[in-house]
């Protein structure tokens, strides 16, 4: 059996898996043998792909409550998923050592993001 035919069995074999299943055999794989499925992709896309990335996409942080009806408000038009009950306890839960994500997004709308939480009197940052 040649090496692509192995490869094309173990594919068709993963191909049945269930999502948790998949799951498991990533980690399986990790802990086996001491990789990342994470620095796989990395390194599969390259230092300049990477540095691509980073530059058009920002990740946006709250690192201060400021209003709290405003920044609940603010957060649940970011984020409508959030239920009312979600979005109160995660920003009575913000600190400087626990500061709430609010995702990436491209470069323009992390800006506008950053005026829309500074106008409530929450303290966001960019990272």
């Amino acid at each position: 059996m040649s090496v692509s035919n192995k490869i094309d069995d173990i594919i068709k074999g993963l191909e049945g898996l269930t999502i948790a299943e998949t799951v498991e055999f990533v980690k399986e794989c990790e802990d086996r043998w001491g990789v990342s499925a994470a620095a796989a992709t990395v390194a599969v896309a390259g230092p300049a792909a990477v540095a691509e990335e980073e530059d058009s996409e920002k990740e946006v942080l709250l690192t201060a409550m400021g209003e709290k009806i405003k920044t609940i408000k603010a957060l649940r038009e970011v984020n409508p998923d959030l239920s009312l009950m979600d979005a109160k306890k995660a920003v009575e839960a913000i600190t400087d050592a626990a500061p709430y994500s609010l995702g990436k997004f491209e470069k323009t709308k992390a800006e506008e993001l950053l005026k829309k939480f500074q106008e409530v009197g929450a303290a966001p940052k960019i990272k």
